[in-house]
């Protein structure tokens, strides 16, 4: 099940939140779940990780020109950037997402501080996940 990142603006904050309830109602079919984030520089500009069953029927229900009523009783505002998680080629391991890689122990890394560069022990580097 891919994640997906939506990223777009809109006219009025508050108007957007109370519509919480109708984006669930109108994605359910296609999504398992998301999460919403605003930016901290911008409230009007928000952040949305799905997790999704099918891309396709997104797409059709995004461009529905039924829905375009929904997206401006939202104050949503175009464009909507959609970002899709990247696969990465790992010497002799063939193709993985990114996350799939992060879950992979790490046997080294170098730890970049000001003025020296340190191999670091298995140990500390096991438990890092970037944030």
């Amino acid at each position: 099940m891919p994640t997906v990142v939506f990223r777009h603006k809109v006219g009025d904050i508050n108007t957007w939140l109370k519509g919480h309830q109708d984006r669930v109602n109108v994605f359910a079919p296609v999504i398992s779940g998301f999460k919403t984030f605003r930016d901290a520089d911008d409230p009007n500009s928000i952040v949305l990780v799905v997790e999704v069953n099918n891309l396709e029927l997104l797409g059709t229900i995004i461009n529905d020109p039924k829905n375009q009523g929904l997206k401006d009783r939202h104050t949503v505002l175009d464009p909507i950037t959609m970002s899709m998680e990247v696969e990465l080629q790992v010497k002799n391991q063939g193709t993985k997402k990114e996350s799939e890689y992060l879950k992979q122990p790490l046997r080294r890394a170098w730890v970049f501080c000001p003025g020296k560069i340190h191999l670091t022990p298995p140990s500390f580097v096991h438990n890092y996940r970037p944030q």
